[in-house]
């Protein structure tokens, strides 16, 4: 059996940002498992979408590594097994739900018979097979957050990044959402997820770590860093119930 510890999908190596003299990152290192779900933890301001914007090639970084399955993460091949689900999904509000996922098949490259049945799967796995016909404008929030997840599934990604995924679910959504993880898990998938939502997180969240003023102040595995406090005890003490102003 493969040993995912020692084959990451993804690493990253002294990261270092800054935007001029504001250092938003700093000497940043850490190692994400394959097949596994990831927390990316911190307070508002603390650089958790300036890491995540620099994984994905959506900003350059000033020094440092970043590899997606052991490929440099500026690499076309690197980027195209990877699929990103921002905190506030939106699309063409005249489309339809089906019309949205045949878009989204067309943009994987997915043929005919292949695009109906993940289409099928991916809304069925979403809970939204029922809205086929329903225009984008007339979703709910956490309706339009499912079909962000849904379009997700048409790709050939092996990491998924999830920006704030509980947002606006109900309670319903919630428990779909984790289900939906632990089964893209159960396919040898990553996903990397960013939440303030800590009690979902500790639940879910197989490994973690903990991003401060620039710097990954802990990170490890979610049941041996939380043996005697829950995550929001731990993120408290861990942070001194500090935030800091820059991102």
């Amino acid at each position: 059996m493969e040993n995912t510890a020692m084959n990451p999908i993804l690493e990253i190596q002294a990261v270092t940002k800054r935007f001029g003299n504001v250092v938003a990152l700093n000497n940043v290192s850490l190692k994400v498992e394959r097949g596994s779900i990831f927390a990316l933890l911190g307070p508002n301001g603390a650089g958790k979408s300036t890491l995540v914007k620099s994984i994905l090639s959506l900003l350059q970084i000033t020094s440092g590594n970043i590899f997606i399955e052991g490929r440099p993460h500026t690499q076309r091949n690197a980027r195209e097994r990877v699929a990103y689900l921002p905190d506030r999904f939106e699309f063409y509000s005249y489309y339809t739900v089906e019309s949205a996922m045949n878009f989204f098949a067309d943009l994987a490259g997915l043929q005919a018979k292949e695009k109906a049945e993940k289409i099928d799967k991916a809304l069925q796995n979403t809970g939204i097979r029922s809205l086929q016909g329903r225009k984008v404008k007339t979703l709910s929030k956490g309706q339009n957050r499912r079909l962000g997840l849904a379009s997700l599934f048409l790709s050939n990604a092996r990491l998924f990044f999830l920006d704030e995924p509980f947002e606006g679910l109900d309670p319903i959504g919630f428990k779909d959402l984790k289900e939906i993880m632990r089964s893209l898990r159960e396919e040898g998938k990553t996903v990397f997820l960013n939440s303030h939502l800590l009690s979902d997180v500790q639940s879910i969240a197989d490994h973690l770590a903990l991003l401060h003023e620039g710097n990954i102040i802990v990170q490890g595995k979610t049941e041996e860093l939380l043996q005697k406090e829950n995550l929001e005890e731990f993120f408290y003490r861990a942070v001194g119930g500090k935030s800091s102003d820059k991102d």
